[in-house]
């Protein structure tokens, strides 16, 4: 996520980032995927995924959830519609997704950037978020952990890589160290379908920037729903610090630390990350 590199150098705001207003969206503009059966739970992905981020993850979910996913304003198939600026719309775009749906209340589950939009939805409208999964989340603000110094050089330097290779080392930043040689061909499939698209730079733009200046210090200990935070130990993008602090700020929330994954656990350890959702989300009597 870029916005550890703005974070790291006090960078701010393009003033045209911010002049802009986000049009009012009606949530049957987002491309979104509906499967599975269950109690609802909405899938919110990081910066400039696509639903297809949960592929792997999916099938693990739908055999107890009815599983929403979109891709965001902006990108993917709802790409025709101007993105939203700040975190705060994220969540009320995606609250517009279930006002469509004709779901009233659900669970929600985000990672990364979308960690902070699920945080957004449960103080915007805590009335319809039933349970919280924030996974390689933060707090934000001073109190983020930035990452290591590569990492940071990729934030400064990916744009100007070819996509290919940009997403060649993404991956080796986001996902576990071992998981190519584990899984090669997964690996092959997961590099050559992100290297095949290209995010409109204007929306990644306006979605680091929203990551910029997410803080949620002041309020987060206002989340009253019952809240996983759950994150990989390896990850190198949103440190674990970021998660124990994030565990930690949220009253009675479960933290969860995955020993052997990375930034991206939806794909690098699936059965744990599912494992773990799923003994949280299970109805209880």
């Amino acid at each position: 996520m870029r916005f550890g590199f703005l974070l790291f150098l006090g960078l701010t705001a393009p003033a045209w980032l911010w002049s802009q207003t986000t049009p009012a969206l009606n949530g049957g503009d987002l491309c979104h995927e509906v499967t599975g059966e269950g109690p609802p739970l909405l899938l919110i992905g990081g910066l400039g995924n696509r639903m297809s981020v949960w592929d792997d993850l999916l099938p693990k979910l739908t055999a107890h959830h009815r599983v929403i996913r979109f891709d965001p304003a902006g990108l993917g198939c709802s790409s025709a519609h101007q993105p939203a600026g700040t975190v705060a719309d994220l969540a009320r775009h995606a609250a517009t997704l279930l006002d469509h749906l004709n779901i009233r209340r659900c669970q929600v589950a985000g990672i990364s950037l979308g960690g902070f939009v699920a945080q957004s939805m449960a103080l915007q409208f805590p009335e319809r978020v039933d349970k919280l999964v924030l996974m390689g989340s933060s707090i934000g603000g001073k109190a983020h952990v930035v990452p290591d110094q590569e990492v940071l050089q990729f934030f400064a330097t990916s744009a100007t890589l070819p996509r290919e290779a940009a997403v060649r080392k993404g991956y080796v930043l986001a996902l576990r160290p071992d998981f190519e040689a584990d899984h090669p061909k997964r690996h092959g499939e997961l590099v050559a379908r992100e290297a095949a698209y290209q995010p409109p730079p204007t929306t990644v733009q306006k979605h680091a920037m929203a990551g910029f200046f997410f803080d949620q210090s002041a309020v987060v200990q206002n989340i009253a729903v019952p809240t996983l935070v759950l994150h990989g130990a390896l990850d190198r993008v949103v440190p674990v610090a970021n998660g124990r602090k994030l565990g930690e700020a949220i009253p009675n929330a479960k933290t969860v630390v995955l020993p052997k994954a990375g930034h991206l656990c939806i794909i690098d350890s699936v059965e744990a990350t599912a494992a773990a959702i799923l003994a949280f989300t299970a109805p209880t009597f």
